[in-house]
């Protein structure tokens, strides 16, 4: 693992990426990171843009085709809990008739979020209703939008 070899409570080598996609198809990623902290991710961008490694996000594998040869690359996978906080503004926050701002982190199911808005009676999300995926993996590929990219 060289340089990321005093992180192996959290990244190992040659992960098997079919085991983290919904498909269940990919060859191995060369490293494969778990953080448990912002520290932690902070720490991984840094070293692999000192060594000018590219490091590739994975949510939760939904529309994800990965070669059976893998990847060259660190991949990280946002699924500890500090990457799955949901900030709802308040707990009366839905009752106030100011509109509710949420801060959401990128590793958050969107399934599990849409359900929890529509439990606080919060309304906005249902169109993402059946979307598998996290937010970070959804804001990026644009999901749920009519125009793409």
């Amino acid at each position: 693992m060289d340089f990321l070899s005093d992180l192996s409570e959290i990244v190992t080598a040659n992960e098997p990426l079919a085991s983290h996609t919904y498909l269940r198809v990919g060859g191995p990623a060369r490293w494969f990171a778990r953080p448990r902290s912002i520290a932690q991710l902070q720490d991984l961008v840094r070293r692999c843009r000192e060594q000018d490694v590219e490091l590739l996000p994975l949510g939760l594998g939904a529309n994800l085709l990965v070669s059976d040869e893998g990847v060259d690359a660190v991949v990280i996978r946002l699924s500890e809990p500090a990457f799955q906080s949901v900030n709802w503004g308040g707990e009366d926050a839905h009752k106030s008739s100011n509109p509710v701002a949420l801060s959401v982190a990128a590793g958050t199911d969107m399934h599990r979020l849409t359900l929890d808005a529509v439990r606080k009676g919060l309304g906005g999300l249902e169109r993402m209703a059946g979307i598998p995926g996290t937010v970070g993996g959804i804001l990026r590929m644009n999901a749920g939008g009519r125009f793409g990219n």
